[in-house]
């Protein structure tokens, strides 16, 4: 017994064992903490024993019969103070054992993580409320539908927009607000949000007072262990009357033109459209960017289109197929316009060059017939042609020079030579200065680089244009040698 007596006073809580009559043996010494020695207590019924209520020591009593059970309660010091507990009583051989343990850490710990866990509910409820405020007052028609697509809120521009009260509309079906030609769209637009997240598509609602708006309608999915989605309706109506306006007005631009969308679909053409490119406008609505135009100038209309969506403006030479069969070489102007919500427009107009191209044809064989070598440039300087005859006397190709900028050509020469007292820089840059300050240069002689590495010079003139220079040459190397 004095064995058992060492291992009971060696254990960190209070141990108390009583006979089989629930008469008190045996405590160790940590029960002392209780302030109530062993003699004062020994002998004593577990109904006897004041630090025990009345109550905990009749379920105690009653649950005698159990192998062990355990109960939270308080005992009650000699000093008054009142502590939390928990009661074990075990089933002994004959008696039982009970052990009273201090929980009055766990219960500070457990009272703490009840006041956080209180205040997690509390931010949540006001993370809650703020939300709904912030639906409530979102300044756009905003509602909130269950995974099947059902009203379960909405705001109160909602109701401003619509006409609905809070109470009229909820609990409504997703196709409730719109006509059965949109309805279809609509569901799509809502099935795809739940799978993508996201999604949007431009409809048309019905208003309570049996009116219809268009507007945006974009779809956002919320997941939070089940699926909503939050639907934000943006009137659009300003937009259609701006996009009407510039329709009206592009109908009587005296030009060809085109509306687009940002992917490249023609919305609407004008009169002069049909007149020039002779296609019915009911035959190119929704058709695209390059339907009228010969498969080698899709890539370089595509390119100008998109250029002109990222900068504002762009252009590019091609010929159109005309809808009598007539191939007609055009400029294709585009002019993107950007909306408030970002949307982009294209307007692309046409202008007829063929009556240039004409021209330009006469010119050639003009310029080819020359006993003279021509070289003409772009406003860049940039070679655009040169005729037979500069071929002839230099070597030099349209393939080697078609593109180049004069003061890169190959037939460039800026080493000093006997046959000529300037370079071909100091010759070109005079008569540049001259042709900027409005002058006229007078004929010069330059030093030019043939194909064959052969240097020559030639007696030219340059003539500035509009639209860039064209300089004509003859070779006066043979005089030079004389």
């Amino acid at each position: 017994m004095s064995a058992v007596k060492e291992i009971i006073d060696a254990m960190p809580f209070s141990v108390f064992i009583f006979d089989d009559n629930c008469n008190l043996t045996v405590m160790n010494s940590s029960a002392l903490m209780l302030g109530y020695p062993y003699e004062e207590i020994k002998g004593k019924n577990v109904n006897e024993l004041s630090f025990i209520n009345r109550q905990d020591a009749e379920r105690m009593c009653d649950r005698l019969g159990e192998e062990r059970f355990t109960m939270e309660s308080a005992v009650q010091k000699k000093n008054g103070t009142e502590i939390p507990v928990q009661i074990s009583v075990s089933k002994l051989k004959d008696g039982h054992m009970m052990v009273i343990r201090d929980i009055s850490d766990v219960k500070r710990a457990r009272d703490y993580i009840r006041t956080l866990a209180q205040r997690d509910i509390d931010e949540i409820k006001s993370a809650k409320n703020y939300a709904e405020k912030l639906l409530r007052n979102v300044p756009a028609s905003v509602t909130l539908f269950d995974e099947e697509g059902v009203r379960k809120d909405v705001n109160k521009f909602f109701e401003e927009l619509q006409g609905f009260s809070r109470d009229e509309i909820l609990g409504t079906e997703l196709d409730f607000l719109y006509p059965k030609c949109e309805a279809e769209k609509v569901r799509y637009a809502f099935e795809l949000c739940k799978k993508e997240g996201f999604s949007e598509c431009e409809t048309v609602v019905k208003r309570k007072d049996g009116s219809r708006i268009p507007v945006l309608l974009r779809f956002s999915a919320i997941r939070d262990g089940k699926t909503e989605v939050l639907a934000l309706a943006v009137d659009i109506s300003p937009l259609k009357k701006a996009q009407k306006f510039v329709e009206d007005l592009l109908k009587k631009v005296p030009v060809p033109a085109s509306l687009f969308d940002e992917n490249g679909k023609r919305m609407m053409v004008n009169e002069t459209f049909e007149k020039f490119y002779k296609y019915h406008a009911c035959d190119m609505i929704n058709s695209s960017l390059c339907d009228i135009y010969p498969e080698e100038y899709h890539k370089a209309i595509t390119g100008a289109f998109e250029k002109s969506i990222k900068e504002g403006y762009s252009s590019c030479e091609v010929e159109a197929l005309m809808g009598d069969g007539v191939i007609m070489p055009a400029v294709i102007n585009f002019s993107s316009l950007r909306d408030s919500e970002g949307r982009t427009v294209v307007i692309g107009t046409a202008t007829d060059v063929g009556g240039l191209k004409r021209r330009e044809e006469e010119l050639k064989k003009v310029l080819d017939s020359l006993p003279a070598a021509v070289w003409r440039s772009d406003r860049e300087k940039r070679c655009i042609y040169i005729n037979d005859e500069f071929t002839r006397l230099l070597g030099w190709t349209r393939e080697d020079l078609i593109g180049v900028k004069d003061y890169e050509a190959p037939y460039v020469c800026d080493e000093r030579t006997g046959l000529c007292t300037r370079t071909w820089s100091e010759v070109m840059h005079e008569v540049w200065d001259t042709i900027e300050r409005g002058g006229r240069p007078e004929a010069f002689e330059i030093p030019l680089r043939t194909k064959d590495g052969r240097i020559v010079v030639h007696r030219a003139v340059e003539i500035p244009l509009d639209d860039g220079d064209i300089w004509a040459s003859m070779d006066i190397t043979m005089d030079k040698n004389i």
